[in-house]
């Protein structure tokens, strides 16, 4: 098993926050969620730092919490983390999971878009979300060290697929 941290990324919506918790158990590890310790440290919702004090603050927040979480954890990291080239570099260097899903799962995960701060309006939640997606894609692939397709499969199988990578070490 990697000494490192196992960094879960990918889409909003891709089940980060919902397996990493599995994982972790699994792995006899804490579990750690990026924006919900952004959150609790900030004492207000991700979308209510997005309006209040825009996305480039978070980032920031992101970008100084992130190094300070790394250990024998494994850590749920934001959808768009891997924008900074800091924390692209980081990741690198850690155990790092792409948890990959297509548009049409995302888009059933993230129906309605509510709490999602850069998926502001509904009716153009598809285009918005396909764009972030382009736009991310190729630095979730470069800083992946495992890639796991999650469309069709239960939290459990993808826990189960990530333990099996994790422990063979293959990609």
């Amino acid at each position: 098993m990697p000494p490192n941290s196992i960094c879960l990324i990918g889409m909003m919506g891709a089940g980060k926050s919902t397996v990493g918790p599995l994982l972790a158990e699994q792995l006899g590890r804490p579990f750690i969620d990026m924006d919900s310790r952004i959150e609790t440290g900030e004492g207000r919702s991700i979308n209510e730092i997005f309006k209040g004090s825009g996305e480039s603050y978070f980032r920031e927040l992101e970008r100084n919490l992130l190094p300070q979480i790394l250990g024998e954890n494994v850590i749920a990291c934001g959808g768009g983390i891997l924008a900074q080239p800091v924390c692209r570099t980081i990741l690198g260097r850690q155990a790092t999971i792409y948890l990959r899903a297509t548009i049409a799962t995302l888009e059933a995960r993230l129906q309605g878009g509510g709490t999602r701060p850069l998926l502001a309006a509904d009716g153009l939640m598809p285009d918005q979300l396909r764009q972030l997606l382009d736009q991310r894609r190729p630095y979730y692939e470069i800083a992946a060290r495992w890639i796991v397709d999650v469309d069709a499969l239960s939290p459990a199988e993808i826990v189960e697929m990530m333990v099996s990578k994790i422990k063979g070490d293959s990609p």
